[in-house]
């Protein structure tokens, strides 16, 4: 039988602190305290946005009525640049609202988004003076409603010198 070995009286041993294999054993746990920290910091910084409406989330499921609502009517909407207006043509089975509502969200940004009201100028056809912001051009992520929203068309559009009409339709539902 042999004896465990000890250390030999002349000689001691290094604090628990000065050992390599407890650091190598603390390393992860310490790394992710440290990177649990850094996340809550990310988090409370820069906060996710909310969806607009509800604050239940039902937002999204009232999103997709409107929408369908647009499609079951043929609603399409011609978005164009003429002079210094926005001008919008509507087309379909529906009532002519007295007036549009519009947001407009800067492609890939976070910035505000632009809210105009589009009022009628004739049948069918509905016009606003255009924003600085809007008139520089770009890539913008429009949602056109009328004011009772019982509709909703969703789209990209691009805005500049030159662009064609962009023609908004809605999605055909899902089988």
């Amino acid at each position: 039988m042999t004896m465990p070995k000890r250390a030999s009286p002349g000689r001691q041993e290094a604090p628990w602190y000065r050992q390599a294999g407890f650091w190598w054993l603390m390393a992860p746990p310490f790394a992710a305290v440290v990177g649990g920290m850094i996340t809550l910091k990310v988090a409370i910084d820069h906060p996710d946005q909310l969806l607009s409406g509800d604050p239940a989330g039902s937002a999204i499921p009232q999103v997709l009525i409107q929408e369908a609502q647009a499609h079951s009517k043929h609603i399409t909407a011609t978005l164009e640049q003429k002079g210094g207006y926005l001008q919008i043509t509507l087309r379909g089975q529906h009532e002519r609202p007295e007036i549009l509502l519009i947001q407009l969200q800067p492609w890939g940004s976070r910035d505000q988004p632009q809210h105009l009201s589009l009022h009628a100028s004739s049948p069918g056809i509905y016009r606003a003076i255009m924003p600085a912001a809007l008139a520089s051009g770009g890539n913008w992520y429009v949602e056109l409603a009328p004011a009772d929203g019982k509709w909703l068309l969703t789209g990209p559009l691009r805005l500049g010198l030159g662009e064609q009409p962009v023609v908004m339709g809605a999605m055909p539902s899902m089988p």
